[in-house]
């Protein structure tokens, strides 16, 4: 710069002769800002998949074979783990949807959670439902009558038939539509349902279960040992939480749908193992009039020992029958529940709604007449354990 232009006023500098470049400052605020309103716009126009909703995201190992020390230490929470893997089908139903995203195979899924609670079932006697903040919950009606025995789907002939009785609970449903649909479709109604408390059109599918004539309990979401590595989802009841916590997060899962006779956990490993922790979740199962079934998450579970101090009607399942989530492992499970059924009367048995299960169960059962054995709802078997 010549030394004139420095001396020079203000606004009276001579004029350049060279080509000066355009100040980028503006362009760049003009981009950003067409940018930012493309966004406003897409967010405005477009349905956010997530739609701001709860997320549980969760990663999900797929199926393998362990050793047998960590099958026994960790087989409930594998077992139902498993059957999260399985890729669901996002698309909503009409009647009874439910909605699940998952990444790619082996990847995290997705679990929408419905923000309002569920509603009572059709036709449900008022007697029998408490309104909450979260939704319905089940009580014991002002007469006795308890949501246990109103629920539950045994009959009077299965409750004396004398053969020796199996009950399966096939738990897990509910996020996945293909294969909740497929169970509803392919097992025979004495099979009882397990679902757990996500998923977009609960209360559809808990219908339609019902209206099959399956019996259905409800699977609360419990901490395992693994705890946030391996985590059940929004809510999940914990060890480190006060009682009023879990209690109130207990709540939240009941409110999600209605017409079931009884709670069970999902994972739970490490809090079913809990004294402190399970005594007042079974207080309160009882209190409400349901039962609550030990589902082998954890061999040192002490939701027998407790069930007595607390009031709640309990039951123990005797084996996971797809452990080993494989046909010939399935199939030799079965067969050992039937010798258990023979020597002890009645038994349970648990599994997950993974496809390999839906059709060995499908074709055992079909065969269980012929062997005399009686294919009953678990709640045949809760009364046999609780006779009061």
């Amino acid at each position: 710069m010549a030394e004139d232009d420095l001396s020079a006023p203000l606004g009276t500098a001579k004029p350049r002769t060279g080509r000066r470049l355009p100040d980028p400052a503006p362009i760049v605020a003009a981009i950003a800002g067409g940018v930012l309103m493309a966004g406003v716009v897409w967010a405005a126009l477009i349905e956010d998949p997530l739609g701001g909703e709860p997320i549980a995201v969760a990663t999900i190992e797929r199926p393998r074979l362990q050793s047998a020390k960590t099958r026994q230490e960790n087989r409930g929470d594998g077992a139902q783990s498993a059957n999260m893997s399985a890729a669901p089908d996002a698309s909503p139903d009409a009647a009874a949807g439910t909605q699940a995203e998952s990444t790619v195979p082996g990847g995290p899924m997705i679990i929408k959670v419905p923000q309002s609670g569920g509603t009572a079932a059709r036709g449900a006697d008022p007697a029998l439902v408490e309104e909450s903040k979260y939704g319905p919950l089940p009580k014991i009606a002002a007469d006795g009558r308890r949501p246990a025995d109103v629920f539950a789907a045994t009959s009077i002939a299965q409750a004396e038939d004398r053969r020796p009785k199996i009950a399966i609970l096939l738990g897990g449903l509910g996020v996945s539509r293909e294969q909740t649909a497929d169970v509803l479709e392919k097992l025979p109604r004495t099979i009882t349902l397990a679902f757990t408390p996500y998923g977009e059109g609960l209360e559809g599918w808990a219908a339609k279960a019902r209206e099959n004539g399956h019996e259905i309990m409800l699977q609360v979401p419990m901490e395992p040992f693994d705890y946030p590595n391996n985590d059940p989802g929004p809510q999940t009841l914990l060890t480190s939480l006060p009682s009023t916590a879990n209690i109130e997060r207990l709540n939240w899962a009941m409110s999600r749908m209605s017409g079931y006779f009884g709670l069970t956990s999902f994972m739970g490993a490490k809090f079913t193992t809990s004294e402190a922790a399970l005594a007042p979740v079974l207080t309160e199962t009882g209190r409400r009039g349901l039962v609550f079934l030990d589902n082998l998450t954890s061999p040192r579970g002490v939701i027998d020992k407790l069930g007595p101090e607390t009031g709640a009607a309990t039951a123990r399942a005797e084996l996971v029958i797809d452990a080993n989530p494989e046909a010939g492992a399935i199939d030799a499970a079965l067969a050992k529940l039937e010798e258990q059924a023979r020597r002890e009367g009645a038994v349970i048995g648990v599994a997950s709604a993974l496809p390999v299960t839906i059709s060995r169960l499908e074709h055992w059962a079909s065969q269980l007449t012929a062997k005399g054995i009686a294919l009953v709802p678990v709640s045949a078997v809760v009364k046999r354990s609780n006779p009061s």
